[in-house]
């Protein structure tokens, strides 16, 4: 079994009418090892809402210099997932925001008649913190981080790849706060 943590940074927070602008993703193993880790830009031609681009610094100059085509991106997710099966997703607010306006962007870009490749599950490791905390109210992954004593830096956030490194940490702490192991 594998694990595939998986961010995105947006042009903004519509999953219907946004996309991505980075992704990123780190597959673990079931013994915890990170097995390969990918992190891209990707140039859409969706403008990047100012709210937006002051949470994660990304510009429109820096996709168009860095980042791969629309195409380009949902080839290479696809390939890492057919490489690692049978595979489960996570993320930090995956259910409600990377995983369905990821869902959107392969839709809209991927050719072929089945867009998405074989996945088993999906964590929402958000939604495990509130449970965890005993809250509804969904934190966000630095108050997470802090509740569970995990160390990061604030300036490190925004990031696809940092994030995804931190939600697994986050995950971890859970797993082992609850006597399991993935």
């Amino acid at each position: 079994m594998y694990y595939l943590g998986f961010d995105l940074e947006t042009t903004g927070l519509n999953v219907m009418n946004d996309e991505p602008v980075q992704f990123a993703g780190m597959v673990f193993d079931s013994a915890g090892r990170c097995r390969r880790s990918l992190s891209f830009y990707i140039n859409t031609d969706v403008p990047i809402q100012p709210g937006a681009q002051a949470v994660h610094k990304i510009t429109k100059e820096k996709i168009q210099a860095d980042g791969f085509s629309c195409a380009l991106a949902t080839e290479r997710y696809t390939e890492l997932v057919w490489e690692f099966q049978p595979i489960t997703l996570f993320g930090f607010n995956a259910a409600n925001f990377d995983f369905p306006m990821w869902q959107n962007f392969m839709l809209k870009h991927k050719a072929g008649m089945f867009k998405h490749p074989p996945v088993i599950g999906l964590l929402d490791v958000m939604h495990m913190c509130s449970v965890e905390f005993k809250t509804r109210k969904w934190p966000k992954l630095s108050v997470a981080a802090k509740t569970l004593g995990i160390a990061f830096k604030d300036e490190d956030l925004h990031d696809a790849k940092a994030d995804i490194e931190l939600t697994w940490k986050v995950l971890e702490c859970l797993y082992k706060k609850a006597g399991k192991t993935l």
